[in-house]
C-alpha cells in the first residue's frame, strides 16, 4: 500500500514538474517574436490588392435578426482579415482546399487529388500556407505609401477675432528627462509607478490661445515622404509641410508642384516625358457608405415585412490599392505554382471583390546595405540618411504601422520591471539593450473574429495598441548595433507570440515598426 503510494507520488511529482517546465517555456516564447533571423533564403513577394467595391470589415457589434438593426464596419482594414484572405486565395491558386468545417463542428481539410497535383504540391500542404508570414496591410495612393499619423503630434486649432484667419498649429511632444516637482503627467513626477523610469513629455506650444483639433476633423493617414520628414527629424517635417497642412485642414487646394521633394526630382528625372506629382501629405479617413437591406419572402418572392436592415462598407478613394508582403522560403513560392498571382478574391464580408496582383518580387540579401537614395519605397527598407542618422543617435522612436499585441498591455513582452530590455533583442541586434522612456498611445483597440477551422467558433476579443502609437527609447548598450536592429526590424512585427498559440500575430502583420530619431 505505502509502494503504490510512493508511486503515485512519484508519477504526480514528474507530472507538476514537466508541467512547469512547459509552462516555463511556453512563457519564453511567448515574449518572442516569431520573425526569422536569417534573411539569405527568404524571398519577399509584394501583393497589390485592388478593392472592385465597397468593403464591408465587420466590427464586433452583435449583427442579429433584429428590425432596422446595422451592421456597422471598421474604419479600416485589420492585418488578420487581410492575412486570411490571402491564405484562402493562395489556398485555392495551389489546388488546397481551405479549411473548411465538417456537419459535425469539428475541422476538415481536403489535399489535391489528381497524381499530377499530389506530385507537385506534396511539400507544400495546407499548414505551409498558413504558415507564411504575411506583412501588411499598407495603403498606396498616387504612387505613395500612406501610414498611419503618428501619435507624437497634436494638432490645436489657433482661435482669432476674425474667423477667416484662423490657422492650425503642429505641436511635437518630447520627453524630457526633468524630475522637479513642479513637473507631472499621468502619474510621473509625483510618486508614480515607473517615476524613476519614464520621463514626462513636453509639448513645444509657442502659440498663446489653442486647442485641440476634433478628431474627425485631422488627417489619418500621412504620406511615405511626409513619414521620412517625420523620422529624420519632427521640426524639418513641421516646417516643410506647414503650408499644405494649413491648406488641408481649411480644404483649399495646395499647389503640390510648387515645392517638389527630393524624391519627387530623381523621379522626374528618369520620367521627363511625363514628369510625377508628388502625393499629398494627408488622407482622410475613408468614407463609410450605407445601404438598406430587405429580406425576400422565398414563397412570394416579395420583401417581408419589417425586416429591413443596412449595412456599412468603406468606400476607397480612386486609385488606392492595399499592398501586403508574404515572406517565404526560396523553394516554396515558385516552386508550387504559386508565382504570378492575378486572381479576383472576395475580401470582407457580403462577398465583395478584389483584385490580388503580385508585384516585383524581392529577393532578401543579408549584406544588403541600405537604399542609395534618401526617400524611396518604404518595403525596400530603411533610407540611407535615416540610418545614418539612427547610427548615430542614443534616442530612437518606434511608431507602429499596424496595430501590435503585446502580453503586457500597452508594454511590450521583452521590458522587464524596470522597462529595459535585457537580451531579448539578441534575435535582432546581439549586445543591444533599450529603455523605455515614453509612450504616446490612445484607447485601446479590440480585435475578434472567428476560428473557421475550430467549428466557426468566435474568438476572445484582444486588446491591441493602435496603428500609430509612438514609444520612445534609449540606447543604454550596443550603440553600435543599432544600424543593424532597425535593418532587421524595418516594418517587421515586434508583436508577442501569443502564449496559448491561438492567435499568430506576428505572422499576421501585427506591429509592423518604423523608427525614427528623438530629439531632444
Amino acid at each position: 500500500m505505502n509502494k503504490s503510494r510512493k508511486k503515485k507520488h512519484s508519477q504526480s511529482s514528474t507530472f507538476v514538474s514537466s508541467y512547469k517546465k512547459t509552462h516555463k517555456q511556453k512563457q519564453k516564447q511567448a515574449t518572442a517574436s516569431s520573425v526569422p533571423t536569417d534573411h539569405s533564403s527568404l524571398v519577399s513577394n509584394l501583393i497589390s490588392i485592388q478593392p472592385l467595391e465597397p468593403l464591408m470589415i465587420r466590427d464586433g457589434r452583435p449583427f442579429h435578426k433584429t428590425p432596422g438593426i446595422r451592421a456597422h464596419t471598421m474604419g479600416h482594414l485589420s492585418p488578420t482579415t487581410l492575412a486570411g484572405t490571402i491564405r484562402t486565395m493562395l489556398y485555392k491558386k495551389a489546388g488546397i482546399d481551405a479549411p473548411s468545417v465538417r456537419s459535425d463542428g469539428s475541422a476538415q481539410s481536403s489535399q489535391p487529388t489528381s497524381d499530377q497535383q499530389i506530385q507537385s504540391f506534396a511539400p507544400l500542404d495546407r499548414t505551409a500556407i498558413s504558415r507564411l508570414a504575411i506583412r501588411g496591410p499598407l495603403y498606396r495612393w498616387q504612387g505613395s505609401l500612406y501610414f498611419p499619423i503618428p501619435q507624437d503630434m497634436e494638432l490645436n486649432e489657433i482661435k482669432s477675432s476674425e474667423a477667416s484667419s484662423d490657422r492650425y498649429a503642429l505641436n511635437i511632444i518630447t520627453p524630457v528627462p526633468d524630475h522637479s516637482t513642479d513637473v507631472g503627467c499621468y502619474g510621473v513626477g509625483r510618486d508614480g509607478q515607473l517615476e524613476h523610469v519614464l520621463w514626462p513629455p513636453y509639448v513645444e506650444d509657442d502659440t498663446s490661445y489653442t486647442k485641440p483639433l476634433e478628431s474627425h476633423r485631422q488627417p489619418a493617414y500621412v504620406s511615405e515622404q511626409w513619414m521620412y520628414h517625420w523620422l529624420c527629424s519632427p521640426k524639418m517635417a513641421k516646417d516643410m509641410h506647414n503650408d499644405e497642412l494649413q491648406h488641408w485642414l481649411h480644404g483649399t487646394t495646395f499647389n503640390l508642384a510648387s515645392k517638389p521633394s527630393s524624391a519627387t526630382k530623381i523621379l522626374n528625372a528618369s520620367h521627363r516625358d511625363h514628369p510625377v506629382q508628388p502625393a499629398p501629405s494627408f488622407m482622410n479617413l475613408f468614407v463609410r457608405e450605407q445601404r438598406t437591406h430587405i429580406q425576400l419572402d422565398t414563397e412570394r418572392h416579395t420583401a417581408q415585412d419589417q425586416h429591413l436592415f443596412s449595412t456599412e462598407s468603406l468606400v476607397f478613394p480612386e486609385g488606392l490599392t492595399i499592398e501586403a508582403q508574404i515572406e517565404s522560403r526560396s523553394n516554396v513560392w515558385q516552386a508550387h505554382g504559386l508565382s504570378s498571382v492575378d486572381e479576383l478574391h472576395s475580401l470582407g464580408g457580403k462577398r465583395r471583390l478584389a483584385r490580388f496582383k503580385e508585384q516585383k518580387p524581392m529577393i532578401h540579401n543579408s549584406n544588403r546595405q541600405s537604399n542609395t537614395t534618401d526617400v524611396n519605397d518604404f518595403w525596400q527598407g530603411p533610407p540611407k540618411t535615416l540610418l545614418k542618422k539612427l547610427k548615430n543617435s542614443t534616442y530612437l522612436r518606434l511608431i507602429l504601422a499596424t496595430p501590435a499585441y503585446f502580453t503586457k498591455g500597452w508594454k511590450p513582452g521583452w521590458l522587464n520591471e524596470e522597462l529595459q530590455s535585457g537580451d531579448h533583442l539578441k534575435r535582432w541586434a546581439p549586445g543591444l539593450e533599450l529603455r523605455l522612456r515614453w509612450a504616446c498611445l490612445p484607447r485601446w483597440q479590440p480585435v475578434s473574429g472567428y476560428a473557421t477551422a475550430n467549428g466557426n467558433q468566435e474568438k476572445s476579443i484582444r486588446r491591441m495598441v493602435p496603428a500609430g502609437s509612438v514609444y520612445f527609447f534609449e540606447v543604454i548598450a550596443g550603440q553600435d548595433q543599432v544600424g543593424t536592429f532597425v535593418r532587421n526590424t524595418w516594418l517587421k512585427p515586434i508583436s508577442d507570440g501569443n502564449r496559448r498559440g491561438e492567435a499568430h500575430d506576428a505572422e499576421d502583420g501585427y506591429g509592423l515598426a518604423l523608427w525614427g530619431v528623438w530629439e531632444q
